[in-house]
């Protein structure tokens, strides 16, 4: 199984341990709510999953995932009071009541977030083994760049060499890095266009751009640009996962005490950034509001959230660094 078909498998279970999330949420809100009639009160809503496979050309299973295929209301009977003075009373002085059971969906709530947990810790293990293999593999890598070089160099060893087999070697490392890279290639090329073009008028005008500035010189509409802005963004969400795994490890087979060290030291940092940033980030990946939100909240542009979010995480993995030495 490839490296590729872990961070998918686990990044489908997180998403559908997020559905499941949500329709805690959006029940344990609910409870108790009374309707005018049975067919208007809520129900309890549950998340149906199911796996998909993957099949290679062959026709074998390559992989698989998790699928949300639909959400389903639960059968189990409304709570009947008898409140003959409650408005929505019906003729024999019953409320409707929704079935929204708290002990169950507490317990369901806790259930998702150890799966959505575990399968975090898969990713960043899954990570973790792909940065040590990649370290290794790029020596071997620049190594038979290197006998490559010396094999295809027409005539004898000279200073141009040095030139010819540089270019080959590093040529080999990117291609490699880039077969590695857990983003598709669209993904990347539409990060690094936005960035770039964010760049050029940011040096025509003299200034930040605004979002539809950005989105009219590169012919987008609005939901088009707000992709692109996401696809930027995801090299600064796999900075931040790479930050939560490093620092010092301890001898301890439940991962507590590296668990908690972890989240002290990231505490720790975060506290040096200035209060703008700390807010940027907090309504980000503690609040999960998205960059429209953020931007609407304090008054800036996506772009520029989209920057200043990016800007904040680089600051905190030089922190990180500066720490390790």
């Amino acid at each position: 199984m490839s490296f590729g078909e872990i961070y998918q498998i686990a990044g489908s279970g997180m998403q559908a341990q997020t559905i499941r999330l949500n329709m805690v949420a959006s029940n344990l809100a609910n409870a108790g709510a009374a309707a005018e009639t049975q067919d208007t009160a809520y129900r309890a809503l549950k998340p149906v999953f199911s796996t998909i496979y993957n099949q290679s050309q062959d026709g074998k299973i390559s992989g698989a995932q998790v699928e949300v295929s639909g959400i389903v209301k639960t059968e189990a009977p409304l709570d009947m009071r008898y409140e003959p003075d409650h408005p929505f009373a019906n003729d024999q002085g019953y409320v409707a009541y929704s079935n929204v059971n708290t002990v169950e969906e507490m317990a369901d709530m806790m259930a998702a977030s150890l799966l959505f947990e575990t399968n975090v810790d898969i990713m960043n293990q899954a990570r973790s083994m792909q940065q040590g293999l990649l370290q290794l593999g790029n020596e071997q890598i620049g190594m038979m760049a290197l006998l490559e070089s010396s094999r295809r160099y027409p005539g004898e060893y000279d200073h141009g060499f040095l030139s010819y087999a540089g270019q080959r070697i590093r040529g080999a490392i990117l291609d490699e890095l880039r077969r590695l890279d857990w983003r598709p290639r669209p993904v990347w090329q539409k990060a690094h266009e936005l960035n770039d073009m964010v760049r050029k008028l940011t040096r025509s005008l003299s200034r930040d751009p605004t979002d539809i500035e950005v989105a009219n010189a590169m012919g987008l509409n609005q939901e088009q640009y707000r992709e692109r802005l996401y696809a930027s963004q995801s090299e600064s969400m796999k900075s931040l996962d790479d930050m939560l795994t490093t620092g010092s490890h301890f001898t301890d087979t439940d991962n507590v005490i590296e668990r908690f060290s972890a989240k002290k030291t990231l505490i720790t940092a975060i506290s040096k950034l200035n209060k703008r940033e700390q807010l940027i980030l907090s309504l980000y990946y503690q609040h999960e509001l998205n960059l429209k939100e953020i931007a609407a909240t304090l008054g800036l542009t996506e772009t520029r959230i989209c920057q200043l979010q990016k800007q904040a995480v680089k600051q905190l993995q030089a922190i990180y660094k500066q720490w390790s030495r």
